[in-house]
Order: structure tokens, then C-alpha cells, then sequence
């Protein structure tokens, strides 16, 4: 038998043991169960052992610093995306024996390959652990990347990109498309950075729904608490705007959101009608902690060679959008 025992720091020992069973004649024999069999992670035979209805993870020990990626391979996965990427070929996967290592071999579009232990971070998702494989392999250009060290190793969201891809969101768009290219060399993301003010027209620009069958939009926050300097990516999976006042078209927005670190749902509400002229004021916060907030909204628009899926595949919405009121107007 395998009996799989959760370590600490995310890792799992995995103990095969000989079973003992009667054979044909009524003696003992011994048999030798295969591990790969029992090991429905390293199997991948059906969608159930890439478990795509598992959340992305952030590792909370360790360092991670990949919140910045991992929002928007979040976005991905709930829109069906990461999905379509294996069931249209663009990744195929294989378990391989290697001496006596069992191994994942991924092969992509793009022509790249490359291969990690079956054991090597189980307490991912299995499809986040392939992705985070081939991530790394962009990231190291070697053979040798291991994805165990990947969410440490990608660093901080990026800012040294010069000419065109110069900003904060533009440099983070370039990098995620550098990755994605590993994956298929079509993909293409461009971003824009919105600061959330008083203009329903401002944020519907900036929140829009994608312009094509082929276009994907993903969208992520940063979220910051008071008193602390560093900030937190944190996927958003829905957004609306509820009418509060009638005669002058007053709005609030609802931004629903993933925190990939804490494995928690939470929802931001922007309110505008109790903003200042203070920027530092003029924020959305937390629903569940009114020291959380966010003033940033990063849209990417993710251009890819295919038709994305109709609706959610993973968690069954219809739209992750809702309707947006049509007509400029100015939040009074």
C-alpha cells in the first residue's frame, strides 16, 4: 500500500509498502503495488487528476513573493483559460519513469519541454504545479528548473522594463506574456492601470468586457493595509455597481475578490460619495477588515489563439461580469 504522510512546509512522504495476499495454490505471496496507480496526482488521466477546480496557492511560508502572477493565473483558471490550455494541446503531459524517480514530463505549442518529480510540492494544485514548472523553465532557461523554488525565485512584480513596456502595468503584462509564450507563442497581454475615482465612465473604460471571442480579461488589485508599505495581489473574479441614489445616478461598486495566500474569499466596496480630495482617503475597502484597502485596479487584455470558453467552465457562471448602465455620467 501508499501511505502518504503531509509534512511540514508543504511536503508529503510517500511510503510504498509490499501488501501480502494469498496466491492461487493458498500460499502467501507478495505482491508489489504500483505506486503510480495510487498516486492519481502523477496519473493525469482525466480532469479530476489536474483537479482544475482547485484554487491557485500561495505558499505562506518560504517567501513567496508571486502574488503579482499568481492573481492572474487565478483569473485564468476561473474563466475555463488554464483549462483550455491543456485540453487543446497546448501543454501535454506524461508521468515517465526515470531510474527510480517518477517524473511529470510537460511538452507545450511552443516547442519547450521539460519534466519534475511527482512528489515535488503536492500540496499545489496539479495543474499549478505544471504551470509552475514551465514558469520556471522561462525564468531559469535551463533543463534543470525545478518549480519547487518558483514562487520565490520569480521576485517581486517587475519595474525595470525600459522603452515600451516602461510602467508598472506594462512591465507586469510584458512579463506574464513572456511566460504564457512558453505555453504558445500567439499569447499576447497588453495592461493598463486604473486608480479607482469618482467617474462611472473613467472605471467602465477600465473595467470593460473584452472586445472579442479571443480576448480574455483579467483582472487583479493590490491591496494594502494601513500602517504597512508593502502591498498584496489579489484576484478579482467579479465586479458590479449597484445604483444608490436614482435622481443622480450615484453609484457604488462591489469588487469580489481571491486572496491566493489566505485561501479566502473578500469583497471591496468603493464608495465614492464618502471619498475627499485626499487621494489617501479615496479608497475601496475591505468588507471584512476596514484597514484593507485597495486604490489600483490592473487590467490585462489577453489576446489568445483561440476562443475562449462560452462561459466558466470551472465554477459554472454565466458571465463573470454583470451588465454595466450605458451613458457617461459623473458621480455627484
Amino acid at each position: 500500500m501508499l501511505l502518504a504522510i503531509d509534512l511540514h512546509k508543504g511536503k508529503t512522504l510517500y511510503l510504498l509498502f509490499a501488501a501480502v495476499v494469498l496466491d492461487g495454490a493458498g500460499r502467501f505471496a507478495e505482491r508489489e503495488f504500483d505506486a503510480l496507480a495510487l498516486m492519481p496526482d502523477c496519473a493525469f488521466d482525466s480532469d479530476a487528476a489536474f483537479e482544475f477546480d482547485k484554487r491557485t496557492k500561495q505558499k505562506t511560508c518560504g517567501n513567496s513573493k508571486a502574488c503579482w502572477l499568481l492573481a492572474i493565473v487565478e483569473d485564468l483558471r476561473y474563466q475555463g483559460v488554464v483549462k483550455r490550455f491543456f485540453d487543446d494541446r497546448w501543454i501535454k503531459v506524461q508521468t515517465v519513469q526515470i531510474g527510480a524517480n517518477t517524473m511529470v514530463k510537460w511538452e507545450t505549442h511552443a516547442g519547450h519541454q521539460n519534466s519534475f518529480s511527482c512528489t515535488d510540492d503536492m500540496s499545489l494544485p496539479a495543474w499549478q504545479r505544471i504551470l509552475e514548472s514551465i514558469f520556471e523553465y522561462w525564468r531559469t532557461e535551463k533543463e534543470s528548473a525545478q518549480n519547487t523554488n518558483f514562487q520565490t525565485s520569480i521576485g517581486l512584480a517587475p519595474r525595470d522594463c525600459e522603452g515600451e513596456f516602461a510602467g508598472s502595468q506594462n512591465c507586469r503584462a510584458h512579463r506574464i506574456q513572456q511566460m504564457l509564450n512558453i505555453i504558445h507563442e500567439g499569447i499576447v497581454v497588453t495592461g493598463k492601470l486604473c486608480t479607482m475615482s469618482g467617474n462611472t465612465k473613467d472605471v467602465e473604460d477600465c473595467l470593460g468586457k473584452a472586445e472579442s471571442p479571443t480576448t480574455c480579461i483579467a483582472i487583479s488589485i493590490d491591496k494594502k493595509a494601513e500602517g504597512l508599505k508593502t502591498s498584496h495581489a489579489l484576484a478579482v473574479y467579479d465586479f458590479r455597481k449597484v445604483l444608490t441614489e436614482t435622481g443622480k445616478r450615484t453609484y457604488i461598486w462591489y469588487f469580489d475578490a481571491y486572496n491566493q495566500q489566505s485561501q479566502k474569499e473578500v469583497t471591496y466596496l468603493c464608495d465614492p460619495r464618502e471619498w475627499t480630495s485626499s487621494s489617501e482617503s479615496s479608497v475601496c475597502r475591505s468588507q471584512g477588515n476596514s484597514k484593507n484597502y485597495f486604490k489600483d485596479v490592473f487590467r490585462y487584455k489577453i489576446s489568445l489563439p483561440m476562443s475562449k470558453p462560452a462561459k466558466t467552465e470551472i465554477d459554472g457562471n454565466a458571465s463573470r461580469f454583470v451588465e454595466m448602465d450605458p451613458g457617461p455620467e459623473d458621480i455627484e
